[in-house]
């Protein structure tokens, strides 16, 4: 998960646990359409903005902008995947989405990022979360899994031309925005 899930899931009365979580540094923006007219965050009042989910990373940012800004009314989309969030700001049923800067192409240049400042963007970060009875009886197992992810992202990041082919292949990104993404 994502975000809040785990505090999202307890608040809902779930008996859920996070077992292991990363952090990094975030390079988000807030991308707003070209046909749109928005200049400065006033212009998001009463309009869309899409997001990955609620409770996400995404949500929270869409939030505290609001709040910084004084904003009383905008419409948050869960789209959950990156190809509808784009999809949705280039067909014009969102105004506005939070996506990472590496993926600016897929944008297809028809947005523009609005500068982010007085948030606190500098990171943002991971969980697995499981019910705590599966995790109470599944502890060496998921120490396991944990090391595994470890180890993925240690190759990731020592494997820059295989990783950069990875994100081509399986996830549709592309190479330009790959490499843009892996050097961010």
């Amino acid at each position: 998960g994502v975000g809040f899930d785990v505090v999202s899931a307890r608040a809902q009365g779930a008996k859920a646990q996070a077992f292991y979580g990363i952090a990094q540094n975030s390079d988000f923006a807030l991308f707003v359409s070209n046909k749109s007219g928005i200049t400065s965050y006033s212009g998001l009042e009463g309009k869309s903005v899409a997001i990955s989910g609620f409770g996400s990373y995404t949500d929270y940012l869409s939030k505290a902008l609001a709040a910084k800004e004084g904003l009383k009314s905008f419409n948050e989309l869960a789209l959950h995947q990156t190809p509808a969030i784009v999809s949705a700001v280039l067909n014009g049923s969102a105004t506005s989405a939070w996506e990472p800067l590496e993926l600016t192409p897929l944008f297809k240049g028809e947005v523009k990022p609005l500068p982010v400042t007085g948030l606190n963007l500098e990171s943002q970060y991971s969980t697995l979360i499981a019910n705590s009875s599966y995790i109470s009886s599944h502890t060496a197992e998921l120490k396991k899994f944990a090391a595994a992810i470890d180890k993925a992202i240690a190759w990731h990041q020592s494997h820059r031309t295989q990783a950069i082919a990875l994100a081509v292949q399986k996830l549709g990104v592309p190479q330009p925005a790959a490499a843009q993404g892996y050097d961010a």
